[in-house]
């Protein structure tokens, strides 16, 4: 099995490389994406919109407006937030980068309506490897935490309403030039 896991690993690299040198030709334009975010009190998903800030050979900065929905045992939520990545340039396919994000949404649960206040609002940090599949589409790995609260009474509701988490968010980005 791991001999299996390392084939494949190897693989996906070498893909990355062999396909990420024709996606380093131009500069990388505004992209759509979506995936799936695992936290430690809760899942769900997310589409983005991204925009290049900055790029050159050296280094690449974006911006991403992402629309997340989430569910726990508790209930659940929705957000929009505002992610900004820094990282090195795309070079060889890889992309590794760091980023920021925060965001402001609606929550419900058993005794709370979705529409009714208080709302939520997230700030949360990691890193992230992006990796070229093609020229206009990559898979890309964040790892991070963060923190949720809700704008009164955070202490009234549950995780993952007012807590701390781990965070792991995997899914594709689509470039257009």
């Amino acid at each position: 099995m791991k001999r299996n896991l390392w084939f494949f690993t190897v693989f996906v690299l070498l893909a990355a490389l062999e396909y990420g040198q024709e996606a380093n030709s131009t500069k990388l334009g505004f992209s759509l994406g979506g995936g799936t975010i695992l936290e430690s009190s809760s899942s769900g998903g997310f589409l983005e919109i991204g925009f290049p800030i900055h790029q050159d050979a050296h280094s690449g900065i974006f911006n991403y407006v992402t629309f997340d929905g989430f569910g726990s045992d508790n209930g659940g939520g929705m957000l929009v937030t505002d992610k900004v990545t820094i990282g090195g340039g795309h070079s060889a396919g890889l992309w590794p980068y760091g980023f920021i994000e925060g965001g402001l949404g609606l929550f419900g649960t058993t005794e709370k309506n979705l529409l009714q206040t208080p709302y939520l609002w997230s700030l949360d940090g990691g890193g992230g490897l992006e990796i070229a599949i093609s020229p206009a589409q990559a898979y890309f790995f964040e790892f991070g935490g963060g923190g949720n609260s809700t704008t009164s009474n955070p202490a009234a509701y549950p995780q993952p309403f007012a807590a701390g988490y781990a965070k792991m968010t995997m899914g594709v980005r689509v470039y257009f030039q």
